[in-house]
């Protein structure tokens, strides 16, 4: 009796003892299975944050990219190609900040989506948040100094255009006045005279004798009313002031103040008629006859 009842007691123990062996496989097993799935939710939350940083990265880089744009803003010249640079420069500044602003927009909603919206994440991707609104204020800013500036170079190109108008027709009158100023000069400048024996003056219909005792005691020549313009050489009195005269004796037959001029001799015979006062030679008549004699 005994016996079997100890018999029975062993055979129970080690019933008992192979489910424990059972319950504490089936617990390894359980535990190797979570432990497992940790380790990829683990890995794929690693990988997560990797494609996090790297977007963040490329966010800041656009960032330093917007302040080296602004830094060339700054040092534009004024200038004739000044408001394309301007234009060309913010141009590029927009398309970074927009490509900063779609990819802010899917680093929130990838945070959002793996619950880390609590996580160090949030706090970074609210700083870019708020650098990006300060470049976009500044860019704002900047357009409308750009749109100012393209208004004021318009304006200026007007008015520039119209000074140049301006300069032209100024130019164009006085180029009108000048030469009008030179006509006037060569014309209050310019005479005529003729030079040669009574005879032949006369009949080159220059001179004719006129007055006179019976109609031809004291008679003179004088220059002819109709007289012949052909027969006279042009000169400018501001440079002809010598005649050279290689002859006995001369006479005038026009009209010139005798303190005007002189006669210049040597052994007897004439030999030049000098102009001493151009002014007061040439006051009565723009027209000089010298007779040899």
């Amino acid at each position: 009796m005994i016996r079997n009842i100890v018999l029975l007691m062993i055979m129970m123990s080690i019933a008992i003892g192979c489910q424990d062996q059972e319950e504490k496989k089936k617990q390894e097993s359980d535990l190797s299975k979570e432990n497992k799935q940790l380790t990829e939710k683990l890995n794929q939350v690693q990988k997560r944050n990797e494609r996090l940083e790297t977007v963040i990265m490329d966010i800041k880089g656009n960032l330093d990219k917007i302040t080296q744009k602004e830094a060339e803003l700054q040092k534009i010249e004024p200038g004739a190609d000044a408001g394309s640079k301007v234009q060309n420069l913010t141009g590029d500044i927009n398309n970074l900040m927009m490509e900063s602003k779609q990819e802010i927009e899917s680093l929130n909603k990838q945070v959002r989506n793996a619950g880390y919206r609590a996580s160090k994440f949030a706090g970074r991707i609210d700083k870019l948040e708020i650098k990006l609104d300060e470049k976009k204020m500044l860019i704002d800013s900047l357009n409308t100094v750009t749109k100012n500036l393209e208004g004021n170079i318009s304006n200026m190109k007007d008015e520039l255009s119209k000074m140049k108008k301006t300069i032209a027709d100024l130019k164009k009158d006085n180029k009108t006045q000048s030469e009008e100023i030179d006509n006037k000069t060569t014309l209050l400048n310019t005479a005529y005279y003729a030079m040669g024996e009574e005879d032949a003056l006369r009949d080159r219909n220059v001179v004719d004798k006129v007055g006179g005792f019976l109609g031809f005691l004291g008679r003179c020549e004088v220059l002819k009313s109709d007289f012949n313009k052909d027969a006279f050489n042009k000169i400018d009195i501001r440079d002809k002031k010598t005649f050279d005269i290689p002859s006995d004796d001369l006479k005038l037959a026009t009209v010139h103040p005798e303190e005007a001029y002189e006669v210049k001799k040597e052994n007897g015979d004439v030999q030049q008629l000098v102009i001493s006062n151009p002014d007061l030679f040439w006051e009565a008549s723009k027209y000089l006859v010298i007779i040899k004699d």
